[in-house]
């Protein structure tokens, strides 16, 4: 949870003077807060997944430009890390329930070959193999 200073700070900004830009994107953020719910996946309008190596030999599939909030303030919405809905609507232009593509499982090349033919990559066996 976010804790309550860090929400009293929040407040003290939004009642900052803004700049015609800043106020237009505190309207779509305003107008995005009233719909949005907690535990709920958001993601940026420019997410995408990407597998990436994990800890075994399992390849894990990550996501850039994803939130959950579990706290609500005032004015925005709170990730469990303390990331704020209003910080990430302004860092990614948006935030959207629509979900990118997600990727199929990736492949990986395979070779067998004898050590003997180490420095003669022709004479390898190249496979493409799924994990």
């Amino acid at each position: 949870m976010v804790d309550a200073l860090t929400k009293w700070v929040h407040s003290l900004t939004a009642a900052a003077p803004k700049s015609a830009g800043m106020k237009e994107l505190m309207r779509l953020h305003d107008q995005w807060l009233a719909g949005a719910e907690l535990g709920r996946r958001y993601w940026g309008p420019d997410a995408y997944y990407q597998w990436q190596e994990g800890t075994g030999t399992e390849p894990v599939l990550g996501c850039h430009q994803t939130a959950i909030f579990n706290d609500r303030g005032r004015d925005r919405l709170y990730t469990p890390s303390g990331a704020d809905s209003l910080a990430l609507f302004h860092q990614w232009g948006a935030l959207t329930t629509t979900q990118p593509p997600v990727p199929g499982r990736p492949t990986m090349p395979y070779i067998t070959a004898d050590l003997a033919d180490w420095d003669h990559p022709e004479r390898w066996t190249i496979k493409e193999i799924t994990r």
